[in-house]
């Protein structure tokens, strides 16, 4: 899929020491925007990196509110004012278009991987896995409204173990309910995103990487609102399609859409 380079300055403001560098600060100010993206749980830590270096290039704010992409949806038709949906799956941003809430195609920005998290991992220091993980309660996001929970119970189903283990399952409202339920020992063990893992530096024995064929693709996808800033919203999405974005995005978890699946 063809991605767009944002090419722009910096915008700088200053304090006016002229008639026309008061001129020019005021033009400048008119052209920084705010923008709100609904955006969804997993990609948290990562957005906040990118809406931080955009800030700092363009001058443009992009608030992130957090969530599962099945209650961020729901809100943005129920007239939530969000100028971005940032969602964990491709399907509920192409319901944003269909619905015509959407001001353009989505495209994806990011690919997910899935991963088994028990703190302290195994008896005798062997490395985490799933038989032994949802050997008793675990935690997974709840597969209705959040895409890396039907990741989870697709991958118990292809290795045959959901029928007996669905029964002892916990469910988080999002990817980061679940990560706290793990954290905080609610229960032993959980389904959490690798980008999670990454940003709260969990040693490698207490994760099981789930193989991506053992689940459809995570294909998390964006797409631009009807916003009354559409040429702000522009400028960002070209700027996470970018290479600057992608590069930041692959350091935290998560595959590039155009690389191939391992």
């Amino acid at each position: 899929m063809p991605f767009i380079i944002l090419l722009t300055g910096a915008l700088w403001l200053s304090a006016p020491c002229s008639g026309a560098a008061t001129n020019s600060s005021t033009r400048d100010a008119e052209t920084h925007q705010r923008l709100r993206a609904a955006v969804a749980a997993n990609f948290r830590e990562p957005f906040a990196k990118l809406s931080e270096h955009y800030l700092q290039s363009s001058g443009d704010s992009v608030q992130g509110i957090f969530g599962s992409s099945g209650m961020l949806s729901a809100q943005i038709q129920q007239g939530a004012p969000f100028d971005l949906f940032f969602s964990a799956d491709s399907e509920r941003a192409r319901d944003l278009v269909t619905s015509g809430h959407a001001s353009g195609e989505p495209f994806t920005y990011a690919r997910g991987r899935l991963a088994l998290w028990m703190p302290g991992g195994m008896p005798g220091g062997k490395a985490a896995n799933p038989e032994t993980g949802v050997a008793g309660r675990f935690a997974l996001a709840n597969p209705k409204f959040a895409p890396y929970g039907r990741a989870a119970r697709e991958c118990l189903q292809f290795m045959m173990l959901w029928e007996q283990a669905g029964k002892r399952a916990v469910y988080g409202n999002n990817i980061s309910q679940t990560y706290h339920f793990v954290a905080s020992r609610g229960v032993p063990a959980g389904f959490i995103a690798l980008s999670q893992a990454i940003a709260q530096n969990l040693p490698s024995y207490e994760l099981w990487l789930a193989p991506t064929s053992c689940h459809l693709p995570i294909d998390q996808q964006v797409v631009g609102l009807r916003s009354t800033k559409p040429e702000a919203v522009k400028r960002f999405l070209q700027f996470i399609a970018g290479t600057e974005a992608q590069s930041i995005i692959g350091a935290l978890g998560y595959l590039s859409p155009l690389d191939e699946q391992p």
